[in-house]
């Protein structure tokens, strides 16, 4: 009896903690991150939205952007550098292929990524890099 009581104790707990770390990073998630710069009123929201006026932004593939911003796997990787007051956003692609070396294998995974460098004072694109990544699928 003692170790039934013992079971349903700790499994409860762990229901609790769980329960609370699901709700802290549903909470956190919806936030933008606050300006790190000195002198400027950039946050990643506002950064956000200089990149989609200026359609850098990869999306996937027959997926609306009500969608994107539900999931956070579609979303993209916003980062900050305090020194140099750079915010840095990554988006993602994928789609698969069976062109060129792929061919020979079971096809490919093609990742497209992108990389847009945006200056937190002037709220300006800096720079922009596109790059592709062929991952063979071997099944």
């Amino acid at each position: 009896m003692a170790r039934l009581r013992f079971c349903v104790i700790r499994f409860i707990h762990l229901k609790k903690s769980f329960l609370l770390t699901l709700g802290l990073i549903y909470t956190t998630s919806g936030f933008s991150q606050n300006s790190l710069c000195p002198h400027t009123s950039a946050d990643s929201a506002s950064i956000l939205d200089v990149v989609l006026r200026k359609n850098m932004l990869l999306k996937p593939r027959g997926v609306s952007m009500e969608e994107v911003k539900r999931t956070p796997s579609y979303q993209p990787i916003i980062e900050v550098d305090t020194n140099t007051c750079i915010w840095t956003v990554k988006s993602r692609d994928y789609y698969t292929t069976r062109k060129g070396k792929c061919r020979h294998t079971n096809g490919c995974t093609v990742e497209i990524t992108k990389t847009v460098w945006v200056s937190g004072t002037k709220k300006k694109v800096i720079k922009h890099k596109t790059s592709k990544r062929y991952l063979p699928n071997y099944e």
